[in-house]
């Protein structure tokens, strides 16, 4: 999600007294048998019971290299098939997909992205023709009380990826105004400057928030 966004997942935590380093790498583990502190690259020491490591991923090329399948950075390279080669064919976060927004190559890491991969892959292994011309990466989790949800590419994927976007913030209730007890739900719609076309959405708000992501998937 853009920074707008993740600030509001931010304050939720610090009003729950989660204390965030931003802008700081964590250098060193320190302690015996088990971590006791965490050295960061700012010289601070932050104490710790333990420690969870939240790095992302590198798709295992290895077996498919070796046997002269074509990789890929983002993984072993696939067509809209799942075929990697005659009779060969991968899916999931070894494999290689295409954002249908950018055209690009892409590895989402997403479990529901590797289901739909794997269908088609194990279609075509059955006799029978699927196809699938990408994803759109649509995800969602909680942090908190929130949900937090994103589909197609933020601002700064679509600059990296050379596309001129507008964006709108717009703060809205989950219920009528007038209701007791609403909470506000935070929604970015994120379009191509040229012709208006959706290119990404991302929404952080109380349970049911992220409906409105799978809802604008489908536009």
């Amino acid at each position: 999600i853009d920074p707008d966004l993740a600030r509001v997942v931010r304050k939720a935590g610090e009003d729950r007294g989660v204390e965030f380093k931003l802008g700081v790498t964590p250098v060193a583990f320190e302690g015996g048998d088990r971590v006791k502190e965490v050295a960061t690259s700012d010289g601070d020491l932050i104490k710790a019971d333990f420690v969870v490591l939240a790095i992302g991923q590198t798709p295992n090329t290895a077996l498919a290299s070796s046997a002269g399948v074509k990789c890929s950075d983002y993984g072993i390279v696939v067509d809209e098939r799942s075929r990697a080669a005659e009779d060969v064919y991968a899916a999931g976060d070894c494999a290689q997909q295409r954002n249908v927004v950018t055209g690009s190559p892409a590895n989402f890491g997403l479990g529901t992205v590797a289901y739909w991969q794997a269908r088609v892959a194990g279609l075509n292994i059955a006799g029978i023709n699927a196809s699938s011309p990408g994803w759109l990466g649509a995800a969602a989790t909680h942090v908190f009380d929130l949900e937090v949800a994103c589909v197609g590419i933020n601002t700064r994927c679509a600059r990296r990826a050379g596309i001129d976007v507008v964006s709108v913030l717009v703060p809205s209730w989950n219920a009528a105004e007038y209701y007791p007890r609403k909470s506000r739900v935070y929604l970015k719609i994120i379009v191509r400057r040229d012709d208006g076309r959706l290119v990404g959405a991302q929404v952080v708000g109380p349970r049911g928030s992220a409906q409105r992501i799978a809802l604008l998937s489908l536009v």
